[in-house]
């Protein structure tokens, strides 16, 4: 069961119909004119135009470097360049040669998951903007995207859960095959329409599941990305009308979450099966750009708009109350979320977690609540327990985790078991590192990983201090501090990258690490030097296994990780 408090309730939140005007931060892009006519029919509103432009435009640029596309950037091209065709742009012959290239790519494999994706894209070009290709290309198209597999029978209804291929990899499949049967829906009594019903029946359970329990990959940026692509094709084209309400439900829902606790677009807090290029970038995930295309946000010529072109060319709609908490989360007093999932899937890592976000103006501070047996762990990944997002011009993440090492072999080796963390209000306490041996040549060392926009952090008695912008951060742990910048003390994950020159890594000299991050910003806590000042007092004890800490507003945590924490005190309360 999905269970969230916040300072805004998620439906009253989606109930709203703030208008945007005025609500915009200073010096962004407003967002344009609403479509004349649904994107899914054809019609594209003046942004959506220029979101499709730049896509395109990146695109070329960057096959003019590459031996060849990919083959989901094959259907992100052909897909932008129909819509723009459409639109009455000269990008016919790009929309060509690319769906070409694709069906060549993917012929015989369209079981593949990199192919599968890839047919979404192709799809909604022939349901959408059949007009702009070749008759004998068109017909070579239809062939392909009205595939679908045979339908998962009865069992997808009873057991929405008991699906053997991940849950990205499920929304897609589901996608995929309703969309062929729309393509070539078949006559009644037809194996077409029998197998129509069942998909149909299938993906309404699969969506109702996901209403009552959430999703299992929410927090990672990358994989709930392709859900939600697939969830656009979905509430476009589902022959069912109950899907396609379903599927834009479920969209509501994400992205009104994602519209509480992003920076800069980009969505904050804790991380599951996010790997280095989601992780370490806000470029390889379509969040900044949809960012930019619904709220005005950043600055076009540090975004990526290649990839994930489905938001420009769908009918479904952000709902404005998320779109202007979206624009206005900065301008917000300091608020909580709370959520809980629980949900069981045969066969896999039962998800059990508790997550907690504290979003100020200036920052957001996630943890995963690991009390009681509560962890954040999918399917493998690079799991990050505890992170923060300052606000600012770039992409600027703090994250405390023990990934130390970038080899293939490594990538879906789970460390849920290994680093335990708990948050409350500006202040998070972790035990990092916990299994398995220590030190950067025997597998993982606990440390804090501050991003290029981070100033030099500096010791100050058991504390690390550093700022970015408006906001401080106190790192503190009993032992002393190693602090160097990342590549050189951690080379096979951050070495030989430019993108990581300025970063740092603050590893505390005891392992497994035990450590307190607390964060502070200038409007609450003044100057730098003031914040500097206290840190230099600031103590971090161990007792029998037991984290204490006092925070800088006087307020004491405990902490035994796996299974208790209090707040001066009190238990906290992990059951929300």
């Amino acid at each position: 069961m999905i269970r969230r408090t916040a300072f805004l309730n998620l439906l009253a939140l989606l109930a709203l119909t703030t208008a945007l005007a005025g609500c915009l931060p200073a010096g962004t892009r407003p967002p344009g004119a609403p479509a004349v006519r649904n994107a899914a029919d054809g019609g594209l509103s003046p942004l959506r135009v220029l979101y499709l432009e730049l896509a395109l435009d990146q695109l070329r640029r960057f096959e003019r470097g590459v031996p060849r596309l990919d083959e989901q950037r094959l259907g992100y091209g052909a897909l932008a360049a129909a819509a723009l065709a459409a639109y009455g742009r000269p990008t016919g012959d790009d929309a060509a040669r690319w769906t070409a290239a694709a069906l060549d790519a993917c012929a015989g494999r369209w079981e593949r998951v990199a192919c599968e994706r890839l047919l979404l894209d192709l799809q909604r070009i022939t349901l959408q903007y059949p007009r702009v290709l070749p008759a004998a290309l068109l017909a070579r198209l239809r062939a392909e995207a009205a595939t679908y597999v045979a339908p998962p029978g009865e069992e997808a209804v009873r057991a929405p859960w008991a699906f053997r291929e991940t849950e990205n990899q499920r929304a897609v499949r589901l996608a995929r095959c309703l969309a062929a049967l729309r393509i070539e829906p078949g006559e009644p009594g037809s194996a077409r329409a029998a197998a129509a019903a069942a998909w149909g029946d299938a993906a309404a359970a699969f969506l109702r599941a996901h209403q009552r329990d959430g999703w299992y990959e929410a927090e990672s940026p990358g994989y709930i990305a392709t859900s939600m692509n697939a969830l656009f094709l979905l509430a476009d084209h589902a022959p069912q009308a109950a899907v396609r309400a379903l599927a834009a439900g479920e969209l509501d829902r994400l992205f009104t979450a994602w519209a509480q606790q992003q920076v800069n677009g980009f969505p904050a807090g804790p991380k599951s099966r996010s790997y280095v290029h989601w992780a370490l970038g806000a470029r390889t995930t379509p969040w900044v750009a949809w960012a930019w295309l619904l709220a005005g946000m950043g600055r076009e010529e540090r975004i990526s708009f290649m990839d994930w072109p489905g938001i420009a060319t769908t009918g479904y709609r952000v709902p404005p109350s998320a779109v202007d908490l979206l624009a206005t989360r900065g301008e917000r007093a300091p608020y909580e979320i709370r959520t809980r999932r629980h949900i069981r899937i045969p066969g896999r890592r039962e998800l059990d977690t508790a997550l907690y976000t504290f979003a100020t103006p200036d920052y957001v501070l996630g943890a995963a609540q690991a009390v009681d047996g509560l962890r954040l762990g999918v399917s493998g990944g690079e799991e990050i327990m505890a992170t923060l997002y300052a606000a600012g011009a770039d992409f600027a993440p703090l994250y405390l985790w023990s990934r130390t090492r970038n080899l293939r072999a490594e990538r879906w080796k789970s460390w849920a078991g290994q680093d335990l963390t708990v948050g409350h209000r500006n202040v998070v306490l972790a035990r990092l590192a916990d299994e398995g041996a220590q030190g950067p040549e025997g597998g993982a060392t606990g440390y804090a990983y501050l991003s290029p926009p981070w100033e030099p952090p500096e010791v100050i008695g058991e504390a690390v201090v550093a700022r970015c912008g408006d906001t401080y951060v106190a790192l503190v742990a009993a032992g002393g501090w190693d602090v160097t910048p990342a590549a050189a003390r951690f080379p096979d994950y951050y070495g030989g990258d430019p993108a990581f020159r300025g970063a740092w890594a603050a590893v505390p000299r005891r392992q497994p690490a035990v450590l307190a991050l607390e964060v502070g910003r200038r409007a609450e806590v003044g100057e730098f030097a003031s914040w500097r000042q206290w840190a230099a007092t600031a103590r971090l004890r161990v007792v029998g296994g037991e984290l204490l800490y006092t925070a800088r507003d006087g307020t004491r945590l405990a902490f035994i990780p796996g299974e208790r924490a209090t707040i001066d005190g009190r238990p906290l309360d992990v059951g929300f």
